[in-house]
């Protein structure tokens, strides 16, 4: 193990070595003799040890000289790609500059339509060091370049091995499984302890039963170029031994992180990109084949998927954390072999002091500021100047301090590649920020910060600049939009204007949050259609500045097949006034901002139209889960969702204006039943609605989870809703006295009155006043009735013969009768801030009336 990181190092070299060197070849600026020549020379010596970096990843060195021979080889291939990339950047800035002279000689001939694919600069001379540089690293290579002798994998190991991964249990009969298994142990004896081969073949092998196949592998001249040794792995480690060589480069980087933290997809895959970890390929860009690679650690169980709670339409990509076991973070420590490093910043002299060539090694640094640095932990981290990584959290430095502090780092970490200083205290960023040429990662999320230095739109180099809830942030660099290699672009929760020329930026992925202005609203549309290869999330705010000449027939986001997650707000992080909306204006542009049909989460926020366009509910929407409608102040008629094949949650929040819910509902003359995939619903905030009709027996199959929160007009109740219902929570009805709504269909106020089918497990009744309840429902398992301020009696809880939690909170008028049992299954009640319930209980401790509870 060991030269993972270092050998994905090689392979992206290899390759620009072999751009540089076709580029030079048929270059005008032809390079000298020398330069062109040392190009070629380290390009076919870096070929050479990749095949030795890849068998060393397949074992376990515990030889010293190898890991100090790995060790070296590491320093040696950064310094390459160090060498490469400041090339790479001087062509950029060439590029950039060629551009804007271009564009200002546009701008001089007053031409208003510009075309952004300017041609790059014809001449860029090669740096006169540059062959010098390149001999230099060839020669500390070669230095290095000792033949490894490794301690080879016993027989026996690698039979199991080979067993494991090509002998099925799917094969037709014993005796054909046993005549395979003496091809295979002839097989293994070749492989000589190498597991590389035992593996390459094995898998091979694996669904190929035939015996003449594999007669061909015992019998071919493969063997001849077989010659490594090896030794067996303890468990974890033999795990960490089957994964793809690509996958353990990106598992030794997450060694990164504290043990514990969680971590999100979308961060991890952008972090790999910049370590050149992702080699992207012609079908499938480096972000996708990342995605993949995480889906397999977390097949594999090395990463495990940890469930943050939220609003239901949180962003797919954040509703689940990730996080490493701590015996699985303790191994990508191990194979990292200290080129990652987590630590507080207050022990980082301390740690140089013990092992100074040690922490040379660093490439990548999480800095825990969990106390003020002395000077001599500055002056410790200022040594690793060939850092990559920098992460930091929670800075406590003074302001003025740390702003100083910020800017000498920036003078000494030039080959920095990914740099986090997001929810720190940092009050700006300096200058100096344009010295970090080789920067591809900068997040700042969260941090109070009022501008961005002109000096960003430098950073030629950047693909990902995160500005999440950077609440003081109101506008970027007008040279933002000049950065060419920019992909992702995180702006949420932020009131960021982005300047104009966004179309430029053709890479642009993620742009998470799109702000319409007054009267630029036309241009910036443009734009918008554009960004033809967003992805992801995207959230579009002041749609109340679109007037009705925004065109139908030309929509921006209908081609926009990898937006999974989208939200249309009218009114951008406030409150919309009644009379500020136009009804029809609001609908037409409800109809020009139809999004692709692969959409799978649809958030609509302060809509300003009575009916909504037709396409929302067409059932060619099939991949849409998760739709939430949030403030519709004029809306009187809901759209027909109950077509869409797939959705799963539904919440419609905040509809002022609406009476009634009928067929409309669940789709009219279809002959699909309403809401076939429907697992949560939620009504909130519908202060007028008074009725609810038009469910038919079949809709809501799947129903699970129905909520319905402050709906004090709500009488007329579904027949056919609750089939499948297992968790009913009703809150907030308001001061109702005779007919209080879905505890009655027949005058009284008994809870037996729903339906027979109704079979809920779940039962919660939230600010309920002035009525009685009567329960009868034996399928209820858990009861909740909390904030009745004004409840008085409950009876019929004998009746709840599969009652096992009973909680009562918040209802101080409420009390039972001293007969009053609870079933015999009960086994958890809890009484809070409910007086004459809590005497009831203290008067009766005795097993007959509540015999099981704990």
């Amino acid at each position: 193990m060991g030269g993972g990181i270092v050998s994905s190092i090689i392979m992206w070299t290899v390759d620009k070595l072999r751009a540089l060197a076709t580029t030079a070849a048929s270059s005008s600026a032809e390079p000298p003799k020398e330069v062109e020549e040392e190009l070629r020379k380290l390009q076919r010596t870096m070929l050479r040890i990749q095949a030795e970096l890849d068998d060393s990843e397949e074992q376990d060195i515990r030889d010293k000289s190898t890991s100090i021979w790995l060790s070296e080889l590491k320093d040696v291939a950064y310094d390459a790609q160090d060498a490469v990339e400041e090339y790479e950047y001087k062509v950029l800035r060439a590029e950039a500059e060629s551009r804007s002279r271009d564009d200002s000689c546009l701008k001089g001939k007053h031409v208003e339509v510009c075309d952004y694919s300017i041609s790059a600069p014809s001449r860029i001379s090669f740096p006169e060091d540059l062959a010098s540089k390149l001999k230099e690293i060839r020669d500390r290579i070669m230095q290095t370049m000792e033949p490894l002798n490794l301690n080879i994998l016993p027989f026996d190991k690698c039979w199991m091995l080979f067993e494991k991964l090509a002998l099925s249990e799917g094969l037709d009969s014993s005796s054909r499984h046993n005549d395979l298994v003496d091809i295979g142990r002839k097989i293994v004896e070749k492989c000589k302890g190498l597991p590389l081969a035992v593996k390459v073949i094995a898998r091979a092998l694996s669904f190929e039963d035939d015996e003449g196949k594999w007669m061909d592998i015992l019998e071919s001249e493969l063997w001849e170029s077989v010659d490594a040794n090896f030794e067996i792995f303890p468990a974890l480690k033999v795990s960490y031994d089957c994964l793809p060589i690509e996958l353990k480069r990106c598992f030794q980087y997450l060694s990164l992180f504290p043990k514990d933290t969680v971590l999100y997809e979308r961060k991890i895959v952008h972090l790999w990109m910049t370590q050149d970890l992702l080699r992207p390929s012609r079908s499938k860009q480096a972000e996708d084949i990342g995605s993949d690679y995480v889906r397999n650690l977390v097949d594999r169980s090395i990463l495990q998927t940890k469930v943050i709670p939220g609003p239901i339409y949180l962003d797919p990509e954040e509703e689940k954390g990730l996080v490493l076991h701590d015996l699985v973070h303790d191994l990508a420590q191990s194979v990292a072999q200290g080129e990652c490093l987590s630590i507080a910043a207050n022990k980082l002299a301390s740690v140089f002091q013990r092992d100074g060539d040690k922490f040379h090694k660093v490439r990548h640094l999480y800095l825990v500021f969990d106390d003020r640095m002395t000077p001599r932990d500055v002056k410790a981290l200022l040594k690793l100047k060939r850092l990559r990584t920098l992460i930091t959290n929670g800075s406590r430095l003074n302001e003025k301090y740390c702003y100083e502090f910020i800017d000498e780092l920036f003078h000494n970490f030039k080959y920095l590649r990914a740099l986090d200083f997001s929810r720190t205290d940092i009050a700006g960023l300096p200058d100096s920020i344009g010295d970090l040429k080789l920067l591809r990662y900068l997040s700042i999320e969260g941090i109070e910060i009022h501008s961005l230095p002109e000096s960003i739109c430098s950073l030629y180099n950047l693909q990902i600049l995160s500005l999440t809830g950077t609440l003081g942030l109101r506008e970027l660099p007008s040279g933002i939009v000049n950065l060419p290699n920019i992909r992702h672009l995180m702006l949420s929760h932020t009131r960021i204007a982005i300047p104009r020329g966004l179309g430029k930026l053709t890479y642009l992925q993620t742009l998470d949050c799109f702000a319409l202005g007054p009267t630029s609203w036309r241009i910036e549309i443009e734009e918008l259609k554009g960004l033809v290869n967003l992805r992801g999330k995207l959230i579009i705010e002041n749609l109340r500045h679109v007037d009705k000449s925004v065109p139908q027939t030309e929509t921006p986001l209908q081609t926009k097949d990898r937006i999974e997650f989208l939200t249309l707000d009218w009114y951008e992080g406030g409150t919309c006034k009644d009379e500020d909306m136009d009804e029809h204006t609001s609908k037409q542009v409800l109809e020009c901002f139809r999004p692709h049909p692969n959409l799978q989460r649809f958030l609509i926020h302060a809509y300003g139209g009575a009916r909504f366009a037709t396409w929302l509910g067409d059932s060619s929407f099939s991949k849409l889960v998760n739709i939430e409608i949030v403030v519709c102040l004029k809306c009187n008629l809901l759209p027909p969702l109950g077509q869409l094949p797939s959705l799963r949650v539904l919440a419609i929040k905040y509809f002022s204006d609406l009476q009634r819910i009928g067929r409309e509902f669940c789709g009219i003359g279809s002959a699909i039943k309403g809401f076939p995939s429907l697992e949560t619903l939620t009504f909130l905030d519908m202060e007028n609605w008074e009725q609810w009709d038009g469910v038919e027996a079949g809709d809501f199959p799947r129903l699970l989870r129905l909520r319905i929160d402050s709906c004090p007009k709500l009488r007329n109740f579904p027949q056919h809703l609750f089939f499948s219902l297992r968790k009913l929570e009703l809150t907030h009805f308001g001061d109702i006295s005779d007919d209080a709504p879905f505890i009655s269909f027949d005058d009284d106020t008994s809870v037996s009155s729903y339906p027979p089918s109704l079979v809920p497990q779940y039962l919660s009744f939230r600010g309920f006043h002035s009525f009685n309840i009567d329960v009868n429902l034996p399928s209820l398992e858990e009861l909740e009735i909390s904030r009745c301020s004004k409840l008085t009696s409950v009876t019929g809880l004998t009746n709840l013969t599969s009652l096992h939690s009973l909680i009562i909170d918040a209802c101080p008028y409420l009390q039972f009768s001293p007969t009053e049992r609870l079933s015999s299954t009960l086994q958890h009640l809890k009484i809070r801030n409910s007086p004459l319930v809590k005497q009831w209980e203290e008067a009766n401790q005795d097993a007959s009336i509540f015999p099981n509870t704990r």
